[in-house]
C-alpha cells in the first residue's frame, strides 16, 4: 500500500528540491521492484515492508531518511546482501547505508538490485 503523493509531500516539503527528486525516484524503484510493498512514514523518512503489519526486524525492505544534503537508505540485513557493486556502507553488525546526494549520479540498476536483495532475505537465519 503507497501513502498519498499529499502525505509523502507533506514529508519531504522541508528539503531541498534535489533531495525530494532522489526520494520520489527511490520511492518509484521500490515499487517498481516489490510491487505489493507497504510504504510507512517512519521517523521523518518513509519505510518499507513485506507485509503491511511486519516490523523493522521482520520484514522491512528499507527505509529512506531525506537530510538537507542527502539521502540515505538503510538496509537493515545489508550486511549479509551481495554489493557487487560496494555501495553500501556502515560498521554496524547487519545494518548497512547507501548515500545518494545528486539524483544524476543515482546507480539506479544497483539500487533496485539491492532493493530486490532486501525482500527476498529471510530475517530469521538472523535471529
Amino acid at each position: 500500500m503507497r501513502l498519498s503523493n499529499r502525505e509523502v509531500k507533506h514529508i519531504l516539503h522541508l528539503y531541498p528540491s534535489e533531495i525530494q527528486d532522489i526520494c520520489c525516484g527511490v520511492r518509484e524503484s521500490v515499487f517498481s521492484t516489490v510491487p505489493n510493498v507497504w510504504e510507512r512514514p517512519k521517523m521523518g523518512g518513509l519505510a518499507y515492508f513485506k507485509q503491511e503489519n511486519s516490523t523493522p526486524l521482520k520484514g522491512m525492505i528499507c527505509h529512506l531518511m531525506p537530510a538537507a544534503e542527502r539521502v540515505e537508505i538503510g538496509f537493515i540485513f545489508g550486511a549479509f546482501m551481495p554489493d557487487p557493486v560496494n555501495l553500501l556502507k556502515g560498521k554496524q553488525k547487519a545494518k548497512r547505508i547507501l548515500t545518494l546526494t545528486r539524483y544524476q549520479d543515482v546507480p539506479w540498476q544497483a539500487l533496485e538490485d539491492l532493493i530486490h536483495e532486501a525482500a527476498i532475505i529471510d530475517p530469521t537465519k538472523f535471529s
